[in-house]
């Protein structure tokens, strides 16, 4: 009888918690109609005044300077035709972690550092195929192939 006591007990605690954290995840959420508006510095500070989890602070770069690295228009192709549909009759599951699925290949959890570069189709390539040589490896080759191979960083030149 003490058993199912303490099961009662503990499943109301329990049930009392996450309605708890739902409802404070819920009032969180909530942002006023003047907050939605806020842009630069204003939005840094009401960030950084309703919460503490980081820091915000305004980008150090121009709107002017973060289009400019935006690809230029003139590679947005529109296709002439519809693309094929493709049924695939497969399970698939509902959460995959390559990290657990291969977790003897280290490359496959770096967060690689772009920076300023621009080329994130090196950055991809090197980063699938230092994964896909470990995988294939079954870990026993672990490589990390560098984005500096496939390419130099030059600026606004590179794609023209």
């Amino acid at each position: 009888m003490r058993a199912l006591f303490l099961a009662v007990v503990g499943f109301v605690a329990v049930s009392a918690f996450v309605v708890q954290k739902q409802d404070i995840v819920d009032e969180l959420r909530k942002i006023s109609k003047e907050a939605e508006s806020l842009t630069g510095p204003e939005l840094a500070d009401y960030v950084n005044q309703n919460q503490k989890l980081f820091k915000a602070a305004p980008s150090k770069f121009s709107m002017e300077a973060m289009k400019a690295k935006l690809m230029d228009i003139k590679y947005v192709v529109e296709h002439e035709e519809d693309p094929e549909e493709l049924v695939i009759d497969a399970e698939i599951p509902t959460s995959f972690d390559a990290r657990t699925q291969w977790p003897k290949c280290k490359s496959i959890s770096l967060i690689r550092d772009q920076s300023d570069c621009g080329s994130c189709w090196a950055f991809g390539a090197a980063e699938a195929m230092s994964d896909r040589i470990c995988i294939a490896s079954e870990g026993k080759t672990q490589v990390t192939m560098s984005a500096d191979d496939v390419l130099s960083c030059c600026g606004r030149q590179c794609g023209d």
